[in-house]
């Protein structure tokens, strides 16, 4: 990892050592190059007396789930756009799913 990513890493461990409350977030980290995005979970690890021993933890590799949700965002950005902007000083109608559009004579709040 570049050296600030390792930086972050090391305080997430740091802090869930010395409060003995786990953490989670998700992390973009660079990865062979490529950049990714984790689901990062740490938690302490406790003796038998309760006293922290140290850590552990799970990373799981969301990056396929970040893109998807963003597309997916795109998507509804270029949607609001596309209705909300298309006729401005006429507001929203109704259509059908012929694409029939009702003139705004269909009874609905619009």
């Amino acid at each position: 990892f570049p050296f600030e990513e390792a930086e972050r890493l090391e305080l997430i461990k740091r802090n869930v050592l010395e409060s003995g409350v786990g953490w989670r977030e998700e992390v973009p980290l660079t990865v062979g190059g490529m950049a990714s995005n984790f689901d990062l979970t740490v938690e302490p690890m406790l003796g038998e007396t309760g006293e922290i021993l140290g850590v552990h933890g799970s990373a799981l590799e969301i990056t396929e789930r970040k893109i998807a949700e963003s597309a997916l965002q795109r998507s509804r950005d270029a949607l609001e756009v596309g209705v909300l902007g298309a006729r401005p000083q006429e507001g929203l109608h109704c259509a059908d799913i012929g694409d029939n559009f009702c003139g705004g004579h269909c009874g609905h709040d619009h």
